[in-house]
């Protein structure tokens, strides 16, 4: 009897037991938009998440905001506030760790300004600088 347990618990030492690790809920999307100085976010995840903790850094790379958020039907949103113009990137994962979510948002304009109107403005200088030009040449030609 002691060499058939011997036998078992060798076999048990030498033949890998595998142990599946439950599969960690991953957020799936992940959007962003501001309007003035407010940014709100929103995504889906795929199963079994409580909450989503997301994290807002500036351009520098330096944390500005954090908010946790909690999952209601696999979605999740929130807003940080008060956040002057520039370039963001917001980070959201699972409150208990797993894989990181990425999105970019611009507050305010931080581009180049619109200059559209201001063509305007010239196309209208233009067209009374010709008719100047045009009325200014007949009158004169007509003198000499």
């Amino acid at each position: 009897m002691k060499k058939i347990f011997m036998l078992i618990f060798t076999l048990l030492l030498i033949i890998p037991v595998s142990v599946y690790a439950a599969a960690t809920p991953q957020i799936i999307t992940l959007e962003a938009e501001s309007d003035e100085s407010t940014i709100n976010y929103n995504g889906t995840i795929d199963f079994g998440m409580t909450a989503v903790m997301c994290k807002l850094y500036n351009s520098s790379s330096e944390e500005v905001d954090k908010f946790s958020t909690a999952v209601e039907d696999n979605k999740f949103n929130g807003s940080f506030e008060n956040v002057e113009d520039g370039d963001y990137t917001i980070y959201c994962a699972n409150y208990e760790g797993g894989e990181i979510k990425k999105v970019d948002v611009t507050v305010g304009t931080t581009g180049n300004p619109k200059t559209f109107d201001v063509i305007y403005g010239w196309v209208l200088i233009s067209i009374v600088s010709i008719i100047g030009m045009y009325v200014s040449f007949n009158k004169y030609k007509r003198v000499i």
